[in-house]
């Protein structure tokens, strides 16, 4: 994520929670060299029987096109121009 720290958290708010995931997911499967680990946590179950679940990157990011990555990699590019103009 943009401070290069080798593990961050954030709490998205409920109605953007979809589209933050999609977008965290897009970002960690079109790193080079892909991250040595990665965890998503969800509860599992209702009441009494929740049960906080880990489910490892390979149970959850589905292997990104070529496509993908290179669309995606343009706009982080892009997106970082503009952070580091915005910052100078």
């Amino acid at each position: 994520m943009p401070t290069n720290r080798s593990s961050e958290w954030y709490l998205p708010d409920a109605q953007n929670y979809k589209d933050f995931i999609v977008d965290v997911l897009m970002f960690i499967s079109v790193q080079r060299p892909e991250p040595e680990e990665a965890y998503h946590f969800k509860v599992s179950g209702t009441g009494k029987n929740q049960k906080l679940i880990r489910e490892h990157k390979e149970q959850f990011i589905d292997e990104a096109s070529l496509d993908d990555k290179i669309e995606y990699k343009r706009d982080y590019v892009a997106q970082k121009k503009v952070e580091r103009a915005r910052l100078s």
